[in-house]
């Protein structure tokens, strides 16, 4: 118990230390960041505020979003660009993180990016971090990373990843460490696309999951005493227990706010989800009181069908790290975007040439119409 004791204390003394190094480092003016909670579906981030001496303090508008306690690249600016930096359009380039690269660099690398959004969000420049800060979070980083690869070794056909990276202009130095960029499809941001361009550090992740979610908030652990197997072959009948893709993780690096990466994130596992899985609807979970969340997917057609009261997340704040119940709201999005779609995505192949076909085609006229 003294051993423990010692050590809280000793944490506490070194936390104190550091606190009175940066308001000595602090006097002259400098921009500081004031944290504001933000939610996350099953753990939390928070939204920076930015603001000067000189200035009033205004509310930047984060695309990053969180959906659970899964788990930044570091990129520096200069302080005369501190102002501009959040305003900046970065090139970036959206690929799907394939069988192939399961490697703990690239995940090490996505989880670095994924728990400093979630967890300590803010410019990466001259960021300071409590010790006892500093082991929560590497502990949230292996926590995340050891996740994100079970699933992507367990669950090959059902989870899909996507990584956004910075795109960098080719020079002699990048080319011999990064191969060239040969298609620039899905490179956004990018004014010359005749110029060669490498790949640069992960700016966002994110990935949707297909596994049996309940509508009806109905848990699924809780089994009432039957057998498992039984219990889920009669949710499954009765539709509270079906197979839905659940998007997680979605994360976007600070200094990569409004450049649209959330927005592209999102568009790809949409639309992935319909050519690859064939299914039309996608499911998050967003905490109550993430107003930037919940407006963020709003604009983008999802809606709130039900809450989660007994949901939980990561807290960091203190020197503890602790899980700390909350309420989610669960929230949906139909990828069927008008009755005439509806219509074609149920007519059978190689009909419109039929009668039946034809009367198909009839009905779908008139719901455009």
């Amino acid at each position: 118990m003294r051993f423990v004791l010692s050590i809280l204390w000793s944490l506490f003394c070194w936390n104190v230390f550091l606190r009175q190094r940066s308001n000595v480092a602090a006097f002259t003016p400098s921009t500081s960041i004031v944290p504001h909670r933000r939610l996350s579906s099953q753990s939390t981030t928070t939204v920076p505020y930015c603001h000067d001496d000189a200035n009033i303090r205004k509310s930047l508008s984060p695309l990053q979003v969180a959906i659970s306690p899964q788990a930044s690249s570091s990129s520096s600016t200069t302080a005369s660009r501190d102002n501009s930096s959040d305003a900046e359009v970065i090139p970036f380039i959206i690929e799907e993180l394939q069988q192939q690269q399961f490697n703990d660099r690239v995940f090490a690398e996505i989880c670095q990016m994924c728990i400093d959004a979630f967890f300590n969000d803010g410019p990466t420049r001259d960021r300071k971090i409590p010790l006892y800060k500093e082991w929560q979070l590497s502990y949230l980083r292996n926590l995340q990373q050891s996740d994100l690869k079970r699933r992507r070794k367990l669950f090959p056909d059902t989870n899909m990843m996507f990584v956004a990276r910075r795109v960098v202009p080719a020079t002699a130095a990048t080319a011999r460490k990064t191969p060239l960029l040969l298609d620039l499809a899905n490179v956004y941001n990018v004014k010359d696309k005749k110029a060669d361009y490498c790949r640069g550090e992960v700016l966002g992740f994110v990935e949707v999951t297909q596994r049996p979610y309940s509508l009806a908030g109905t848990s699924e652990t809780n089994t009432g005493g039957l057998d498992e197997d039984e219990t889920r072959r009669k949710m499954r009948h009765r539709g509270f227990y079906t197979d839905r893709p659940v998007l997680t993780n979605l994360s976007v690096q600070y200094e990569a706010r409004k450049s649209g990466v959330g927005g592209r994130l999102l568009e790809q596992c949409e639309r992935q989800v319909v050519s690859r899985w064939n299914l039309q609807e996608i499911i998050l979970e967003v905490e109550d009181d993430n107003n930037n969340a919940l407006n963020f997917y709003a604009k983008r057609g999802y809606k709130v069908i039900f809450e989660d009261p007994t949901s939980r997340r990561y807290d960091t704040s203190g020197l503890i790290l602790r899980q700390l119940r909350c309420r989610r709201k669960i929230m949906r999005k139909s990828l069927l975007s008008s009755p005439a779609q509806m219509i074609e995505s149920a007519m059978p192949e190689g009909a419109t040439n039929s009668v039946f076909g034809m009367a198909w085609q009839r009905i779908k006229d008139s719901v455009r119409l």
